[in-house]
């Protein structure tokens, strides 16, 4: 899990995981969608496919016990040069580095070392140092102090030099230099790019799909579709500068912006919505979602199943509202949401059965043992938190979908 993750990050995760699968055993035992539920909202899900192969790896290959030699250990799915040497180190005292961003930043300081650890020849001269220094006794203390003294000393940015106590050998230090090292690496370009995504609910689940791979593969997330320029010109930004200072407080969130709302939903998520096989009368929520994957940046509009737009047209009371607006999932998609829509809690993942392979499911967003992607549960705090008081009047409600 530390992984790419600091550890504050991942300490909630990590009691979680161990409380679920608290033996090797238990965890090669386990179906995928479980393993993926419990590290959902913590990122890079390769890696839980992977602990689960290693687990299944140990069980079957190495009578349940993790190897303890290198060449073994490292042949596991997964484990690459760092998770080698820490694990090998500090579990059983094998003399071997551990570079993670932390030791890489200090050695780099250090021996002021020219080079990026993400560039080649910077990779090359960091893990040459950390194999040079790592001591025969001790040597997963040794490389968890030099990891604790990153993490809390040799910090990214303002570095606490003045307590440190290697800063006498540090060229870095000597050199009045130490913000110049590590070298910043060549930052991949971001891509943007603007989504549309349907929210139907039904009996407090709501509709979700299986997302194909190579990324977040497995997870479950609202219907979505990529907006063309044209389709995503429709909607008006929120407002900005001294506009947007003048606004309540309780109208600015971190995760959605406000827009205006659009005329009219976009034709690809309505073309979308009859593939599945689901027929919906569509609202917004004049709510533009930030979200980033790795390298991919989007805004995502939020459109609702909704009855506000419905009762205005219809003008037949409530019964004609409930018509109009009724979200109804076609015949195409009866069969496969049937079998996700009888557990009460809109899973099948709780018992030890076979998990349903279908594409849509209504899923109640609390359970834990559903995995859902990050941007369903941004999705789901947006549509539970109250409208601003100035919104209030015009505030859309969603409207149960209807099989």
């Amino acid at each position: 899990m530390l992984q790419q993750t600091q550890i504050a990050t991942m300490l909630p995760f990590y009691q979680r995981f161990i409380d679920r699968f608290p033996s090797v055993g238990h965890l090669a035992r386990a179906r995928e969608a479980e393993v993926l539920a419990q590290w959902s909202g913590l990122g890079y899900y390769r890696r839980a496919r992977h602990l689960l192969a290693a687990a299944r790896s140990v069980m079957s290959r190495h009578a349940g016990r993790i190897p303890r030699d290198e060449a073994a250990f490292g042949r596991l799915p997964g484990v690459g040069r760092y998770t080698r040497g820490a694990v090998l180190s500090i579990a059983f005292g094998l003399s071997l580095p551990a570079l993670d961003g932390n030791v890489a930043r200090v050695l780099s300081r250090l021996w002021a070392v020219p080079h990026s650890a993400r560039d080649r020849r910077g990779s090359k001269a960091l893990w040459e140092l950390a194999t040079a220094l790592v001591p025969m006794r001790s040597p997963g203390d040794w490389n968890q102090a030099l990891m604790e003294l990153g993490a809390t000393v040799c910090t990214p940015r303002s570095p606490r030099c003045a307590v440190c106590p290697v800063r006498g050998a540090c060229l870095a230090f000597a050199r009045d230099a130490v913000g110049r090292f590590p070298p910043a690496p060549k930052r991949a370009a971001v891509t943007r790019a603007r989504r549309a995504v349907a929210m139907l609910e039904r009996r407090g689940r709501w509709l979700l799909m299986r997302r194909p791979g190579p990324i977040l593969e497995g997870l479950w997330e609202p219907p979505s579709v990529a907006l063309r320029a044209r389709d995503a010109g429709r909607a008006r930004a929120a407002p900005t500068g001294a506009a947007r200072s003048r606004r309540p407080q309780a109208a600015r969130t971190s995760a959605a912006s406000r827009l205006a709302p659009s005329p009219r939903p976009p034709a690809a998520l309505k073309a979308e919505l009859e593939r599945l096989g689901v027929r919906a009368t569509l609202a917004p929520t004049r709510q533009l979602v930030r979200h980033r994957i790795m390298n991919s940046e989007f805004q995502v509009e939020v459109w609702i199943a909704g009855a506000s737009v419905a009762r205005a047209r219809s003008g037949s009371g409530e019964h004609g509202a409930r018509r109009a607006a009724a979200a109804v999932v076609g015949a195409r998609s009866r069969d496969a949401l049937r079998a996700s829509a009888a557990p009460a809690r809109g899973s099948s993942l709780g018992d030890r059965s076979p998990v349903p392979r279908e594409t849509l499911r209504w899923v109640d967003l609390g359970d834990p043992d559903v995995p859902i992607t990050g941007l369903t549960r941004k999705l789901a705090r947006i549509l539970e938190a109250p409208a601003p008081p100035r919104r209030r009047a015009d505030r859309v409600r969603g409207l149960r979908a209807r099989e």
